[in-house]
């Protein structure tokens, strides 16, 4: 018995290690492909953008429900719809973004998500232990201490080989 919870635990283990090499492999690369995009005089249309990544989600969670041999949601259509187009305004605001500040200021700035959805997980009711509070309260600090040194802002000079984003809205 004691050896099967070991297994268990090192077999989550594994899984755990997976999960954060390709999270970390995806963040990467998405981060240099958008940069890639939004440099150099590229355009970027965010709409467009928006539909070709929405549609890449929809088949890779279509193929993973496949092969998970997942059970459909018990969760209505309508809150399924505005999870949607919330994580689809997230994404296109994020996008439009980088016409001001580049990719990785960008990322540091949505490190301090957590504060609206504890505020508004407060303002339902929802109870948080101290902890994350805390936990909260020094990313944000971390990320403010790291945002005040540098420039966040893109330059147009070519002396620093960083051209200016030329994003398009749709």
């Amino acid at each position: 018995q004691q050896q099967q919870q070991q297994q268990h635990n090192h077999q989550e283990l594994i899984w755990l290690f997976i999960c954060f090499l390709g999270i970390m492999a995806s963040f990467v690369c998405y981060g240099l492909l958008l940069e890639f995009a939004t440099s150099g005089g590229r355009t970027l249309h965010e709409l467009s953008f928006l539909f070709v990544t929405s549609g890449l989600y929809t088949l890779t969670a279509a193929a993973g429900r496949y092969v998970r041999d997942e059970t459909p949601t018990t969760i209505p259509p309508a809150r399924f719809a505005v999870l949607g187009l919330t994580s689809m305004g997230s994404t296109f605001f994020s996008v439009r973004s980088l016409r001001y500040v580049i990719y990785p200021i960008q990322v540091l700035a949505k490190s301090c998500k957590p504060v609206p959805v504890m505020l508004m997980g407060a303002m339902m009711g929802k109870s948080y232990p101290l902890k994350k509070y805390i936990n909260v309260v020094m990313i944000v600090l971390g990320v403010a201490l790291f945002m005040g040194g540098g420039s966040s802002h893109k330059t147009s000079s070519d002396d620093d080989g960083e051209a200016e984003a030329e994003v398009v809205e749709e």
